[in-house]
């Protein structure tokens, strides 16, 4: 009985093979006569010249050579340059928040203090738009007697930006500088994909009127405001 099994499973395993090999000589031998009466069209497998990266990026080339070939003189600057500002802030899609009006209050919250040698860091959150909250640290030096001036310091795209950035800041303080030291989106404690636009292909984000790039911009000035407002500055 063993060896009925044995030679039942020999002669399964050789009639596997020799089907295998029929199937791949019809197949093949049928696909080269089907290649030779139908036409088959090719495309270079790296031309990408007419996808959309591609026309973006020409797009940008044309503007970046000949964004100043109007420009020669102070005067055709200070002309050009209300035209320009405009197209910048739509660009980083800040056209319906008050960059030059009246902001919203930033409803500052100091969530703890830190004493160190010299400087004390305070632990902090604003909103840079009403329920956008920004978590940020700031640090202020000893013994400051008249105001000092001030650094806004915007983190790396680090998972690890507190403690990697910090011994920055910590210096600025050491050195008698505020330091406000505020995180990035996505890779802090505010959510949000700062890779959409560069790195996944997420055009449309700009069709929509968005960019990550502006919310952190936005960030930043409601930051300087912060800074303004404190008596050491």
């Amino acid at each position: 009985m063993h060896l009925l099994r044995t030679l039942n499973e020999e002669f399964a395993a050789r009639l596997t093979r020799w089907l295998g090999v029929f199937i791949l000589a019809f197949v093949t031998g049928g696909a080269g006569l089907w290649a030779g009466n139908v036409p088959v069209e090719t495309y270079p497998i790296y031309d990408q010249s007419n996808s959309m990266r591609q026309y973006l990026n020409r797009v940008a080339e044309e503007l970046t050579h000949t964004s100043l070939a109007d420009i020669q003189t102070l005067d055709q600057w200070q002309q050009a340059r209300p035209e320009r500002y405009a197209q910048y802030i739509e660009m980083m899609s800040l056209g319906d928040v008050p960059v030059t009006g009246p902001r919203p209050p930033l409803n500052v919250k100091v969530v703890g203090t830190l004493q160190k040698s010299g400087y004390r860091i305070e632990k902090t959150l604003y909103e840079s738009l009403p329920q956008l909250y920004v978590p940020a640290n700031l640090y202020i030096p000893d013994g400051i007697e008249k105001p000092v001036p001030a650094i806004l310091y915007v983190c790396g795209h680090s998972r690890t930006q507190k403690v990697h950035y910090q011994a920055h800041a910590r210096r600025f303080a050491e050195l008698g500088f505020v330091c406000l030291i505020i995180e990035t989106i996505q890779w802090g404690e505010v959510l949000g994909d700062h890779w959409g636009c560069y790195a996944r292909g997420w055009f449309h984000w700009y069709s929509r009127g968005y960019t990550p790039g502006g919310v952190e911009l936005w960030n930043g000035m409601r930051g300087l405001d912060l800074l303004c407002a404190r008596p050491e500055v």
